[in-house]
């Protein structure tokens, strides 16, 4: 998956298997309300981001 965060505004992209990205169901998320579904794919982001580590080289 990948997510890009503009403000109160997202693009999610949800990379479906052994598609190419043009393949993929990709949304368009504005904030409306308090613990919608823009503010749970925000944190679900936040949360992989912020716990993720370096790969061994």
């Amino acid at each position: 998956m990948s997510v890009w965060i503009f403000g109160e505004e997202a693009i999610v992209a949800t990379h479906i298997g052994a598609g190419l990205g043009q393949d993929s169901v990709t949304l368009h998320l504005r904030r409306v309300q308090d613990g919608g579904m823009f503010d749970r794919y925000v944190e679900h982001f936040e949360s992989l981001w912020s716990d993720g580590r370096p790969a061994d080289s």
